[in-house]
């Protein structure tokens, strides 16, 4: 059963919930019954680029992000949403067709292996709103792991990537080019995609930021810490002092406090234009980022572990049906593409491998969500199977998360494991072809820069 906690509760006439059970800032086990379909209804989904949930304040820790915290209030909120690859590229391929990354076939160059954009077989999210709805489907975002040539682009009217990601990196700049749209040449229904890089490193934040969270000012990185540093750190070359490892967090954090102040105010913009009410709101992430936990500092892409799995994920539905909801069970990336299909009333296409997850929680028989992540790593696709309880690297070993949530104490396990019986019926399930490609050398300049290369 599902277990959920109420903040607040809105109720339509149009769209009661009726069987809910509602709990004051308790979890409780109940259906989320009753939800209509918004066949026209515009949708906006927005993706913070290596964002963890547990830096964010609606997930019960840091007190950063008070205008990400306020919009939660207006969501459901998913508690345990896992991410299907550990890096750009890969994990929103997964979002936008839900299929596992070996089986959407997008990824970034590594060593010796070229870039492969999502396979033509495969549909997008956004095709499928072209064709089935008509949708206007316009995109502002940070390019790199979601230039076009990655397959990002099909069915996008406009879809533009900012050139230089140092340069202009702040979500401020996705939402300005968003609102002259939504006032000069927007076309309902339509779907907006914003994609930042803020959180990322370079870590360059606003001194006032880092200093209001109480970072140090005066620390010997200035308040710029590139890959460069970061790599020299990792590898051993650049010896770590006592403040070091708290300041890259104070830099990352201070990163989150911009973006969340660019989030209020474009937020606002929406209520002030009469859009917010009446749209579906997506906020969520691709995957997180290491800060020691596993020996690493300040990266992603290396590992399957939690911290780099663990997402934000929430869904605002019109006029804020659902509000305050929180489900505690586990989803993951590739239920977003048939939730959103669901909610406008149409079909997903066949062989997908996420569920929708309004349906999903008005069954009182289903069975828990088994997440699948993946790396591509010398050729080959390391995988780890999550359920709330278990995680299982692929003919390696899991964890017992109830008992080791940090993924510390590995127990042995072989190819017996019920998780890595699950995880061959999910990867036989299809059978995808990539489609390789090189870079632009501007591309893969950019991809150095992020440290992807």
């Amino acid at each position: 059963m599902a277990a959920l906690s109420r903040r607040r509760f809105l109720q339509t006439g149009a769209a009661s919930l009726a069987g809910l059970s509602i709990g004051c800032h308790k979890k409780r086990n109940v259906l989320l019954q009753g939800t209509n379909t918004f066949p026209k209804n515009n949708i906006i989904l927005i993706s913070i680029d290596t964002l963890r949930p547990d830096h964010l304040g609606c997930y019960g820790r840091k007190k950063i992000s008070p205008n990400i915290d306020r919009f939660a209030n207006d969501c459901i909120q998913f508690d345990q949403h896992i991410a299907n690859a550990p890096i750009t590229a890969a994990s929103h391929a997964s979002m936008f067709t839900s299929l596992i990354p070996l089986h959407h076939g997008a990824r970034s160059p590594h060593q010796n292996y070229p870039a492969s954009a999502i396979s033509s077989k495969v549909p997008t999210l956004v095709e499928l709103l072209v064709d089935g709805q008509g949708f206007q489907c316009v995109s502002y975002n940070g390019g790199v792991q979601m230039d076009a040539s990655y397959g990002f682009g099909r069915g996008f009217a406009t879809y533009e990537s900012f050139d230089d990601p140092d340069q202009s990196k702040r979500f401020s700049d996705a939402t300005a080019k968003a609102q002259r749209w939504l006032k000069k040449e927007r076309r309902d229904p339509f779907f907006l995609f914003l994609h930042t890089y803020e959180v990322h490193y370079p870590f360059t934040p606003n001194m006032r930021d880092l200093i209001a969270i109480g970072g140090d000012p005066d620390h010997r990185w200035k308040g710029i810490i590139g890959w460069d540093t970061i790599n020299a750190i990792n590898s051993g070359k650049l010896a770590m002092q006592p403040n070091d490892a708290k300041y890259i967090v104070d830099c990352y954090d201070a990163e989150i406090v911009s973006m969340d102040r660019g989030f209020g105010a474009f937020m606002d913009f929406l209520k002030a234009n009469d859009l917010y009410d009446s749209s579906i709101i997506v906020f969520t992430s691709d995957h997180g980022e290491e800060f020691g936990e596993h020996g690493i500092i300040a990266a992603h892409g290396h590992t399957l572990y939690d911290e780099l799995l663990k997402l934000p994920l929430m869904l605002k539905l019109p006029d804020q049906q659902l509000a305050g909801t929180i489900i505690s069970e586990q989803t993951s990336s590739v239920d977003l593409m048939p939730t959103l299909l669901s909610l406008l009333g149409l079909e997903s296409p066949p062989r997908i491998q996420g569920v929708d997850l309004i349906d999903h929680f008005n069954n009182p028989n289903r069975s828990e969500i088994i997440a699948v992540s993946q790396m591509f790593y010398r050729g080959k696709f390391p995988t780890a199977v999550r359920t709330s309880q278990e995680k299982y690297f692929a003919g390696s070993h899991y964890f017992d998360l109830a008992i080791n949530p940090g993924e510390t104490k590995p127990l042995p396990c072989d190819k017996n494991h019920r998780l890595h019986r699950k995880m061959e019926e999910i990867v036989q399930l299809n059978d995808i072809r990539t489609q390789e490609f090189t870079p632009k050398p501007e591309e893969l300049e950019k991809l150095k820069q992020l440290g992807y290369m």
